[in-house]
C-alpha cells in the first residue's frame, strides 16, 4: 500500500491528494492511509498533510524505490514487473535466477547495494549502499549479447543526457566515462538452453555510479553523476531509453554510438582476452559493433576484449 500511496503521491506532485481519496482508491480506511503516510514519514518522506487539504509529497530520500521508478516509466514491458532490493551479490545473477524460475521479457532487478557486483572479464564493480542505480533488466529476444550492450550504452548515455544536461564518451565496448572517469559499467550475460544450446535471451546488467565516495584506488579511474541526481528518475529514464533502443534498428543506434566513442583515429592498447597486450590504431566501428584496429598493415576486428588510449 505505502509503494502505490507513493506513485499517487508522486504523479499529483506539486498538487495535494486527499486521504479519503486514497482510501476510496485502495479500499481501505482514511486511518490506514495516516498509518501508512506515517510509516513513509518514518523513512525519510517529507509529506505535507493539513486537516481537509489532503497530503502532498515535498521531497524524497535519493534511494531506489519501486513506485518512484515505476510511476516514471512509458514503458510497456522494461519495469513493469519490478523488485527493489536493499541488497545483492550480483542483480545479473538475482535475475539469471529468476529467469530460470519462469520470469518474462522485462521484469527487472535493482539493489539498492551489491556485494559481489561484477563487471566484465571477471572484474569487480564497486557498487557500496545508495552509491548509485544497480539494475538487471531480462530481455527474451534474438540479439546477441555484444548488440545488447551497445544499445544498453547508447540507452544510458541519453538517459545521463537528458536528465542531467551531461555529456558522456562511450568507451567500446561497455563503459560511460565522464571527465575521464568511469560512472558506468555493463555486463551482458547470455541465456542458454541446454539440450540444444540455442540462446533464448539474455540478462543486461547496468551500473551507474550517483554521489560515489570511491576508495583510494579507485579515485583516479572512478567518476559519479552529482550526489544530487534522482536515482529513482535515472532508473526509470535508463529503462524507458532501452526499450526505445532496442526497438530501434541497430544501424541506428550504432550511428549514435559511433558518435560518442571517441577511440577511432587514435592508438590503443589492446588487451586481448588469453594473449599477450599489444598497440594499435583504432580505425572505425564495424556494422556488428566490433572495433576495426590496424596493426602492422593488418586490420583486425574485435570481437571482445580490453581497449584503451595508448598512453604516449
Amino acid at each position: 500500500m505505502k509503494e502505490q500511496i507513493l506513485i499517487r503521491l508522486e504523479n499529483a506532485r506539486p498538487g495535494r491528494v486527499s486521504g479519503q481519496e486514497l482510501g476510496q482508491e485502495l479500499g481501505v480506511t482514511r486511518a490506514s492511509i495516516w498509518k501508512a503516510v506515517e510509516a513513509l514519514r518514518a523513512e525519510g518522506f517529507d509529506i505535507e498533510s493539513a486537516t481537509g487539504g489532503g497530503y502532498r509529497l515535498l521531497s524524497a530520500p535519493n534511494r531506489v524505490r519501486q513506485g518512484l521508478i515505476q510511476s516514471r516509466l512509458t514503458t510497456e514491458a522494461l519495469g513493469r514487473v519490478l523488485t527493489v532490493l536493499d541488497e545483492a551479490g550480483s542483480t545479473n545473477a538475482v535475475m539469471r535466477e529468476r529467469a530460470a524460475a519462469g520470469a518474462g521479457h522485462g521484469e527487472t532487478i535493482v539493489a539498492r547495494r551489491q556485494t559481489a557486483g561484477r563487471g566484465r572479464l571477471g572484474r569487480s564493480f564497486f557498487s557500496p549502499p545508495d552509491g548509485g542505480v544497480y539494475l538487471s533488466v531480462l530481455l527474451m529476444n534474438n540479439f546477441e549479447p555484444a548488440q545488447i550492450t551497445i544499445r544498453a550504452a547508447v540507452a544510458v548515455h541519453r538517459a545521463v543526457a537528458a536528465l542531467c544536461g551531461l555529456t558522456c564518451s562511450i568507451k567500446w565496448v561497455n563503459d560511460l566515462l565522464l571527465g575521464g572517469r568511469k560512472i558506468c559499467g555493463i555486463l551482458t550475460e547470455g541465456l542458454f538452453e541446454l539440450e540444444s544450446g540455442a540462446m533464448t535471451g539474455a540478462v543486461c546488467g547496468i551500473g551507474v555510479n550517483v554521489g560515489g565516495d570511491f576508495p583510494p584506488e579507485l579515485r583516479e579511474i572512478a567518476g559519479s553523476l552529482p550526489g544530487s541526481t534522482d536515482k529513482n528518475a535515472l532508473a526509470a529514464a535508463i529503462l524507458n531509453e532501452l526499450e526505445r533502443c532496442l526497438a530501434e534498428s541497430f544501424e541506428q543506434v550504432l550511428e549514435y554510438y559511433r558518435r560518442h566513442c571517441p577511440l577511432p583515429g587514435h592508438h590503443v592498447t589492446v588487451r586481448p582476452i588469453g594473449a599477450e597486450p599489444y598497440e594499435a590504431r583504432a580505425v572505425a566501428i564495424d556494422s556488428r559493433g566490433r572495433l576495426v584496429v590496424e596493426r602492422g598493415g593488418e586490420q583486425i576486428a574485435l570481437p571482445g576484449g580490453e581497449v584503451s588510449l595508448h598512453k604516449e
